[in-house]
């Protein structure tokens, strides 16, 4: 479940001293919470699309609530612990290499899941387009074929 793959990937925020934190740990946590993401919205209906996207901004609250206290606990304030973060010069060659190949499977998942809802709801959910809503005109529209030439 989505909130499950969520709450093991905070609980890694959880610890008392931010240096413990496991990186490879936190990537392969956050690789399975998309996955996730993508298996559930693809599965999901309409009504179920909505719930999910609520409870992301739920999740997405914990975790900028999360981010705030992890900036508290080093003692910066949390755009510098974003500009860190960001900073590869900031990590090893290794935490570099999974970086990057997490980054690239997070966002080949982002892109997939970004197509899926693009497709909108299956063909037995759509409403009738506008045009065959449309009640057909009454009178036959006369074309310039059919015009009577003197």
């Amino acid at each position: 479940m989505l909130q499950d793959d969520f709450d093991r990937l905070m609980e890694h925020f959880q610890l008392s001293d931010p240096s413990k934190i496991n990186l490879e740990e936190i990537m392969r946590e956050v690789l399975q919470f998309f996955t996730s993401l993508k298996r559930e919205i693809m599965d999901a209906s309409p009504e179920e699309r909505e719930e999910i996207f609520s409870n992301l901004s739920t999740m997405y609250t914990q975790l900028m609530e999360m981010t705030s206290k992890l900036a508290g606990q080093m003692g910066i304030s949390e755009q510098e612990l974003l500009r860190l973060a960001e900073d590869m010069k900031n990590f090893t060659p290794d935490q570099r290499q999974l970086i990057e190949k997490t980054k690239e499977k997070m966002m080949s998942e982002v892109a997939d899941l970004g197509r899926v809802l693009q497709k909108g709801p299956s063909k037995e959910e759509k409403r009738p387009s506008r045009k065959q809503e449309r009640k057909p005109p009454e009178t036959p529209r006369i074309t310039r074929s059919k015009w009577v030439r003197p």
